[in-house]
């Protein structure tokens, strides 16, 4: 089986992308959802040392999103019960 599609979403406190993702076949696409509030990587303030956490955090995912791109930028992915394109 070939790897799953890991998707992180940053800044959903309220948990508006899930259903966004909900038609998703679960064996390719693994969603993350992060409700806490991260410091912002190139803020001057953000130590060193929390910025390595923040890259070792979202280093496993292939897509970086917040939930207002989720919503008005759905990605087009046929049903996982429609037949595919050749």
């Amino acid at each position: 089986m070939a790897d799953r599609l890991k998707i992180a979403v940053l800044d959903d406190y309220q948990g508006v992308s899930k259903p966004h993702f909900e038609g998703l076949d679960p064996s390719s696409y693994e969603v993350a959802v992060f409700k806490d509030t991260l410091l912002p990587y190139n803020h001057p303030a953000t130590p060193e040392d929390e910025k390595d956490r923040l890259v070792k955090r979202l280093e496993p995912f292939t897509v970086i999103c917040r939930p207002e791109l989720v919503r008005l930028h759905p990605v087009a992915v046929p049903p996982t019960n429609s037949p595919q394109a050749p």
